[in-house]
């Protein structure tokens, strides 16, 4: 496998493919995509969702490698689904409740109320408007099907 160094110097073409998704084993992009060590920097996180951390991530592994495309992939029977912010403030609340004023006003980008769809669009509609998205990055978003392995393109790519 290339080190840093290397590949800031390698010629990966239009750039590399950066893929962000759920952190759920079940959804793991190597396996589904078969990618191999090293191919795919992957964002991980819960729900997959666009969060000011994903940004964080982009922009550290933008400044050290081309990118060519961002690639948003959600997934079927995701938690993200049955769960609202409220339902996530009130668990945690009855859990600890002397840390509830911490979380009144937090947002965990649960998406039950809008849908598996709209939460992708949403979430590459962010990626669009990131201002460090290199010129002439593609972004696109999806939905794998845990069950079938199936992707099923919800935002093509705007090459």
């Amino acid at each position: 496998m290339p080190h840093i160094d290397d590949m800031k110097n390698m010629d990966l073409g239009s750039g590399v493919t950066i893929i962000i998704t759920c952190a759920d084993p079940r959804a793991n992009p190597a396996t589904y995509l078969g990618l191999n060590p090293g191919e795919c920097p992957t964002i991980r996180n819960a729900g997959g969702r666009v969060t000011p951390e994903v940004f964080t991530s982009l922009e550290l592994i933008s400044a050290v490698m081309p990118v060519g495309m961002l690639v948003l992939i959600h997934h079927t029977d995701c938690g993200g689904l049955y769960v609202t912010d409220d339902d996530v403030r009130s668990a945690l609340s009855e859990r600890n409740p002397e840390h509830k004023d911490g979380i009144k006003d937090k947002t965990w980008h649960s998406y039950k109320n809008i849908g598996m769809d709209q939460s992708i669009k949403d979430d590459v509609a962010k990626l669009k408007a990131w201002k460090f998205l290199p010129k002439g990055a593609a972004v696109a978003g999806y939905v794998i099907d845990i069950k079938t392995g199936q992707l099923r393109n919800v935002v093509e790519p705007n090459f």
